[in-house]
Formats: C-alpha cells, sequence, structure tokens
C-alpha cells in the first residue's frame, strides 16, 4: 500500500492512496492542509519552499492518517 504521487511541486501534491484514497497536501503562507479522503489535518507552523520539504510532509501526514485509522479500528 502507497501514495502513487500524480502532481508534486513547492506548493501542492496531489495522488491516490493505497488505491481508493484522494490525497491533496497544500502549502500556503502558515501552514499545510492535508485531506485523504474525508480525512483532514492541518500542519501547522511549517515554511516550506521546496519538493522535498513537501514530500516529507506528505509522509507525516500518512503517518497521521494510519495511526487515527489504526486507533478507530481498535476502539
Amino acid at each position: 500500500m502507497a501514495l502513487k504521487i500524480d502532481q508534486l511541486n513547492e506548493q501542492s501534491i496531489t495522488g491516490i492512496l493505497d488505491g481508493a484514497y484522494t490525497f491533496q497536501l497544500t502549502a500556503s503562507k502558515d501552514d499545510i492542509k492535508v485531506s485523504i479522503s474525508d480525512w483532514t489535518c492541518t500542519l501547522a507552523g511549517r515554511a516550506l519552499c521546496s519538493v522535498s520539504g513537501m514530500r516529507s510532509s506528505a509522509y507525516e501526514a500518512l503517518a497521521r492518517f494510519r495511526e487515527e485509522r489504526k486507533q478507530l479500528l481498535t476502539s
């Protein structure tokens, strides 16, 4: 299971997670907003200006998404 990135630049990433979930990450001046299907997250206090920084933030958001989904399944 993985993230298939369709578009990646210094301000946004779009793709498909695990072949089923839409993934969108958008950077603004103050934070990064992440949407995976119906789940949303804000990574505050980020000032990114590189593709590698965006990719790193995407994987951080994926870790949060998976952890929250795991907790929902076990509770």
